[in-house]
């Protein structure tokens, strides 16, 4: 089964470059796509989610905010 991952991040945000610095090596080699979305680019988003990122959804369910959740997606990868 592939993954879907959804990184929901902003340009500029530390924290965002941080969780995708450490997701995008965990997913090389995985049945996972990872699509990222720009909140500032859709005003329901921003108005979501505005500085509560990044937010880290897997097949449509929320798995983190801020700072990535290692154990959680350990599990999601592992089955």
């Amino acid at each position: 089964m592939k993954h879907r991952f959804v990184l929901y991040h902003r340009r500029g945000c530390g924290l965002c470059d941080e969780m995708l610095d450490e997701l995008e090596p965990r997913l090389r080699g995985q049945p996972a796509e990872l699509r990222m979305v720009d909140i500032d680019t859709d005003p329901g988003l921003r108005a979501r989610y505005d500085i509560d990122i990044p937010v880290l959804t897997v097949n449509d369910i929320e798995v983190c905010r801020h700072r990535l959740d290692h154990a959680a997606i350990d599990k999601i990868l592992c089955g």
